[in-house]
């Protein structure tokens, strides 16, 4: 992958990151109520009965990861590591997303 690809990707995740950073901050503080009930174990459980913040919530998380991994290789790019750091980090980075991916699908 070229760099100024890797380096538009890194701008792309990181915008799509805080919009939809933004629109879950906008729906959790948009909600009747102080904070305390906002943050309370039935609201959030509400709004992660909606299947639309669920997606969000997910989306998020998918965002934010590649948005991380990317970032760090570009990091390793810019440092000229060798091809074995790139495919750790592939592996690594496909890993994890799994898990915690089937971990917030399993727990939700």
């Amino acid at each position: 992958m070229r760099e100024s690809t890797l380096r538009r990707l890194v701008y792309a995740t990181g915008l799509a990151a805080f919009a939809l950073l933004a629109v879950h901050l906008a729906l959790v503080f948009a909600g009747p109520g102080d904070l305390t009930h906002r943050t309370s174990y039935a609201y959030v459980q509400s709004l992660l009965n909606n299947s639309g913040y669920f997606l969000l919530l997910g989306a998020l998380l998918v965002v934010s990861l590649t948005h991380a991994f990317f970032g760090l290789r570009r990091t390793l790019l810019d440092a000229n590591v060798s091809k074995v750091w790139f495919q750790a980090l592939a592996v690594v980075a496909a890993v994890s997303t799994s898990v915690l991916l089937y971990l917030y699908i399993s727990t939700t």
